[in-house]
């Protein structure tokens, strides 16, 4: 298996190289030798394009970064990435966030 497809997991966050001004995306899957990248502009308005493996790199968001997250892919939840710390043997990235209502999610 190419090294490249190890160092990621479905459902990570990523940036592609040729693409720096479409910001952080998330890793939706892999079709032979391209990356199926998810990105996020509203819960109604998201859009997923291929790119070359070799130009996906991991990305975390830093500190206070909006995120929405979603248990059932009907309701949504906005809260802020305030802490990334990895997991999975260093493969994994755990995220946790803060909602308004001042709880937590990991």
């Amino acid at each position: 298996m190419n090294r490249k497809l190890t160092e990621h997991t479905i459902g990570g966050f990523v940036q592609v190289k040729a693409a720096k001004a479409l910001d952080i995306g998330k890793l939706a899957g892999f079709v032979d030798k391209t990356a199926q990248v998810e990105w996020f502009r509203s819960v109604t308005n998201r859009e997923v394009l291929e790119y070359d493996i070799l130009q996906i790199v991991r990305a975390i968001p830093s500190k206070q970064t909006r995120c929405y997250v979603s248990k059932d892919g009907y309701t949504w939840q906005m809260g802020r990435i305030m802490e990334a710390s990895t997991c999975d043997k260093g493969i994994g990235i755990e995220y946790d966030v803060h909602f308004p209502q001042k709880e937590a999610a990991s």
